[in-house]
């Protein structure tokens, strides 16, 4: 009813794309997508729907060429070409990728989806000095960016192991003291663990882990600096936690090789 009053509308066009999805109806959905899309040619949801439901069908080069029209028809929009990246991504043309996400990047002004999308990308491709400098940029353009900050100090003191840099990740961790934000808390207190101040890594990563108990990494991080300050039962604990978690996090590899070490009751961290 929604569509018949506005045909044209985003929310109940996108609603009903995913129902069709959900009852396993792909063939309904696209009739849908395609009858606004011929309705209404620059339509840059309906496009991304259609690029979405080729992309889940397996068809990526007709899902890329999709994504594509679509951000032909928003092209200030996030959305196409953080899709368009995955598509690419999955077709095994990662240069192509980067450089779908750059240009997302330059035409949303430097949207922070995209920015972090490029960035784990980066890391995913054994290129984490690209994501580093993706971040020192964005700081030498807006020094006060609490987003550029948060993620520049985490790369630095996650794929850097020079005092320089463990430095400057202080300095960054600083600028976010105010911050109650799980994610940033997280940095900062993944920061003082690299610093060598176990304990007040521990303070700041348990308030974290209580605001979002749900996030491995962190219980990742919790967990190493409970170790670091004696406390084995409980970092055993959080380390179990965060390896059971089906979601994959940074370092999960070290995650469970302490706690194997733990288990089998020999030293670790």
């Amino acid at each position: 009813d929604a569509l018949r009053l506005e045909p044209d509308g985003a929310e109940p066009l996108t609603a009903l794309t995913r129902l069709d999805m959900a009852r396993k109806q792909p063939a309904a959905a696209m009739a849908r997508v395609q009858a606004v899309i011929a309705h209404s040619p620059a339509n840059g949801v309906a496009r991304n729907l259609k690029a979405e439901l080729l992309f889940a069908d397996g068809k990526l080069d007709a899902a890329i060429a999709a994504y594509q029209d679509a951000i032909t028809a928003a092209p200030t929009w996030a959305v196409p070409y953080h899709g368009e990246a995955l598509a690419l991504v999955r077709a095994k043309r990662n240069d192509d990728a980067i450089h779908a996400l750059q240009l997302g990047i330059g035409k949303t002004q430097g949207a922070a989806s995209l920015l972090t999308e490029l960035s784990g990308l980066y890391v995913a491709l054994g290129r984490p000095q690209d994501a580093i400098t993706l971040y020192q940029g964005l700081i030498a353009k807006d020094p006060k960016s609490a987003f550029a900050a948060n993620n520049l100090a985490m790369l630095l003191v996650t794929y850097r192991h020079d005092a320089a840099s463990l430095g400057q990740a202080e300095k960054l961790a600083d600028q976010l003291s105010a911050s109650s934000i799980p994610t940033i808390m997280d940095t900062r207190g993944w920061v003082k663990f690299k610093s060598g101040d176990f304990h007040g890594a521990e303070s700041l990563l348990q308030e974290a882990v209580d605001k979002s108990p749900g996030a491995p990494e962190i219980r990742y991080h919790l967990g190493m600096a409970q170790l670091r300050s004696g406390e084995q039962q409980a970092a055993m604990q959080n380390l179990q936690s965060a390896v059971s978690s089906p979601r994959a996090f940074e370092g999960i590899n070290d995650a469970r090789a302490t706690l194997a070490q733990l288990q089998k009751g020999r030293p670790a961290g």
